[in-house]
């Protein structure tokens, strides 16, 4: 019995079957990586950050609308992930278990419904349209719509 003891089921490559795999490119350290082998994560980030998030609903005339979002494909070596924590060092017996791991939830959010982006509020508590205004301003927008209803009629 001269065969050598193996760490992994997979001995860390993903090729079975295949006798060459293209390399890829960490996008930490740039080392060259087998694809296989490399540990590769989709980074999805709205192109916006939330202040301007904010800014962009309160100044939208539109009531909902999407984010753009830019999708980025990351492959990592396995030093780089493992230094970064998105693999972690495992015992022997938990290596058997090849189920994915958990999501992780918050905690204070689980009560709160969540509310799209480009949605406004719609609680009893939102302020109103004309709730700052000045009285010239309220007589001038009360008339538009008087004007509107009259012409629809």
């Amino acid at each position: 019995c001269n065969s050598m003891t193996r760490k992994r089921r997979n001995r860390g490559k993903n090729r079975h079957g295949r006798g060459k795999v293209p390399f890829v490119r960490c996008s930490n350290c740039g080392r060259a990586c087998p694809k296989d082998k490399a540990v590769s994560r989709m980074n999805v980030r709205n192109m916006i950050e939330a202040a301007g998030q904010r800014d962009i609903i309160e100044a939208s005339v539109y009531e909902k609308f999407e984010v753009p979002k830019t999708y980025n494909k990351v492959h990592y070596c396995i030093s780089c992930a493992c230094h970064a924590h998105i693999v972690r060092v495992r015992s022997v017996a938990d290596r058997k278990n090849r189920d994915p791991p958990q999501r992780r939830r918050r905690q204070n959010d689980k009560d709160k419904k969540p509310r799209q982006f480009g949605q406004r509020k719609t609680d009893g508590d939102a302020p109103d349209v004309m709730e700052g205004a000045t009285e010239e301003v309220a007589a001038a927008a009360a008339a538009a719509v008087a004007a509107v209803e009259v012409a629809a009629e």
